[in-house]
């Protein structure tokens, strides 16, 4: 793989060693829902973050501190904090930061597990070189005195062509969708959106909508994969070139002025897509597609937030019986209402229940929502049922 990441179980890092000071691990990661994943899961459960070695010019990539075993002041506060000075491969000083904050006066449980409050996002340049560059941090513990030195490396490389990346039929594309956001290459993304325009999944309009806004969760957050689309749109057919179109225009990638540019029909297309709008899954739901879009994005992203709105759509277990009421009924827009939603809250329900059973951090997400989140009677009885 050209992006190697290993699984960084935090718990078992510190538990299954004694700690008499201070002390900590360095996070390095693209993930950009990392937090989510540490702050949205129950403390009994251990956080499962994808670390990195390797990132591309234009990728965020976030780094962060997790320390443990602090000293206290007189009032039982902690005060850490940390410094960073990452250097090139020529060893000259890429960045350099001091006094960022781990804890500040707070009263904790100093054995327990902290993130720090400062946590750093750094994309490489084009100007930047290729290469090697060392990450070194240095925990500083104000109270007890001790500190703790942490090194990590990062390869920055050069980003494969598109069509480096080979998809293996309809099975490896779902596959790919399926578990994306526990091995997340984005470099392999474009390949795989080209491979579902040429493919016969493309005729069915019922999977467009989960794909595009997989695409989009994708491309939004690695704006460096512009490149790869550019470079795709030069080398593809047309029907290929209408799909990279919507991705252009409904993402935001800033590609106003190369769509301003299209000629003949591809420009007639952009100017119908002017006219149309995107179903929005965080607005009301009145279609079982706004649910499908949200787990994609959750496929994609790991994100916390489809999960909490999946989970306060379960209010429509109020619209329970509409499918059978509807043949007895006078089929009025009301009933057809009821209908409709009694149709999303029975695939609502069908889909968590799956998902929490092949996606364990559904099932953590969803722990976490019921112990902290301000959930109605409905959906704390509805999600309870699902979750047990």
């Amino acid at each position: 793989m050209n992006t190697i990441k290993t699984l960084l179980t935090i718990y078992f890092v510190f538990y299954l060693s004694n700690l008499f000071a201070i002390d900590g691990l360095l996070l390095v990661t693209t993930d950009y829902t990392f937090q989510d994943k540490w702050y949205k899961t129950v403390s009994t459960t251990v956080p499962q973050i994808m670390t990195t070695k390797t990132v591309f010019k234009g990728q965020n990539t976030f780094i962060a501190v997790v320390a443990g075993d602090f000293g206290l002041d007189e009032n039982g506060k902690v005060n850490a904090v940390y410094d960073i000075v990452i250097t090139t491969p020529k060893r000259k000083e890429f960045l350099k930061e001091t006094d960022l904050p781990i804890l500040s006066d707070k009263k904790i449980n100093p054995k327990y597990l902290q993130m720090g409050d400062a946590i750093l996002k750094v994309a490489f340049g084009e100007k930047d070189l290729f290469g090697k560059y060392k990450v070194k941090i240095k925990i500083r513990d104000l109270v007890s005195g001790k500190s703790k030195v942490l090194k990590s490396e990062l390869v920055v490389q050069q980003l494969p062509a598109y069509d480096a990346f080979k998809v293996k039929g309809e099975e490896g594309f779902n596959k790919w969708m399926q578990g994306y956001y526990r091995d997340q290459r984005p470099e392999a993304a474009i390949a795989h959106y080209i491979y579902y325009a040429k493919s016969e999944m493309s005729e069915n309009e019922n999977s467009f909508l989960p794909v595009f806004s997989a695409m989009l969760e994708i491309v939004n957050h690695n704006k460096f994969l512009l490149h790869q689309i550019l470079n795709a749109y030069q080398k593809e057919d047309e029907n290929t070139r209408f799909h990279l179109i919507y991705l252009l225009y409904y993402s935001d990638l800033e590609a106003e002025e190369f769509l301003e540019n299209l000629k003949g029909i591809e420009s007639e297309a952009y100017v119908e897509l002017q006219k149309s709008a995107l179903p929005n899954p965080y607005d009301v739901i009145i279609n079982p597609a706004q649910l499908d879009m949200l787990w994609c994005e959750f496929m994609f992203s790991g994100s916390y937030k489809s999960i909490l709105r999946l989970i306060q759509t379960l209010d429509y277990v109020k619209y329970e019986g509409g499918i059978e009421a509807y043949g007895e009924s006078e089929q009025t827009e009301e009933d057809k209402t009821n209908l409709i939603n009694d149709a999303i809250y029975d695939a609502l329900v069908w889909s968590f229940t799956s998902n929490c059973e092949q996606h364990p951090l559904v099932k953590k997400y969803a722990l976490w929502a019921l112990e902290n989140e301000p959930l109605s009677v409905a959906q704390k009885e509805e999600l309870s049922k699902i979750l047990n």
